[in-house]
């Protein structure tokens, strides 16, 4: 197993490289110490990697999890896989501890249940490459208030936000509705509103499965 090594910054960041013959599946420990009291933590970095990526926490590593702040994914290449950074039923999991998530230009989709169950992130950035969401994607977000959909994406599949419970705003980029698949808004704040462009407001609201939200859609 590859061993990787890295020093925290004077911010508490710092940055876990892969190497040029990763493969994907490979389990990483994170250990911190302070004044004589260590703590781990394994991640499973994802699958399906091209020319490496890195995982980099905007928090500090001060009671790690608890405050690593926004994560921020770099480097990556075409698909993130099913459940590849969900969080679990440990309610010290790292990824329910994150306060936000930044996925950079190159991953072209996001699989099964990729980052369910974030239930601390408040903040999500979609890249431009993304052209697939897919189920259960980002389930369970407790605090997301405000999710903005790239033009690039072509599909967002069953559940694909189910269960964000105060999102209140979706914008959505694309000038033509995306294919959507079953309750991928449902159980999202009761005054959630669409945001679709102004000169496609009749298309969204008469698509397959968009007409169910067309109440709840504005033009800008």
């Amino acid at each position: 197993m590859t061993i990787y090594t890295g020093v925290a910054d004077q911010n508490g960041d710092f940055i876990v490289p892969f190497s040029s013959s990763y493969t994907g599946g490979e389990k990483i420990t994170v250990a911190a110490e302070k004044e004589g009291a260590l703590k781990t933590i394994e991640l499973f970095a994802p699958s399906e990697v091209i020319g490496g990526g890195v995982i980099q926490f905007g928090g500090t590593l001060n009671d790690f999890p608890k405050n690593i702040g926004v994560i921020t994914l770099t480097g990556l290449a075409g698909p993130i896989n099913n459940y590849a950074f969900a969080g679990n039923s440990n309610d010290s999991n790292i990824f329910k501890m994150a306060t936000g998530l930044n996925i950079e230009f190159g991953v072209d989709s996001i699989n099964e249940g990729a980052f369910i169950n974030w239930r601390n992130s408040q903040y999500l950035s979609l890249p431009s490459s993304l052209i697939s969401i897919g189920v259960l994607a980002f389930m369970s977000w407790g605090k997301i208030q405000s999710v903005e959909i790239p033009s690039s994406v072509a599909e967002i599949k069953d559940s694909a936000f189910y269960d964000c419970s105060m999102l209140q705003e979706v914008i959505m980029m694309s000038l033509e509705p995306p294919a959507i698949g079953a309750n991928v808004f449902e159980a999202t704040h009761p005054n959630l509103i669409i945001k679709v462009p102004a000169s496609s407001l009749s298309a969204y609201q008469t698509a397959n499965r968009w007409s169910a939200y067309a109440s709840r859609m504005v033009g800008y």
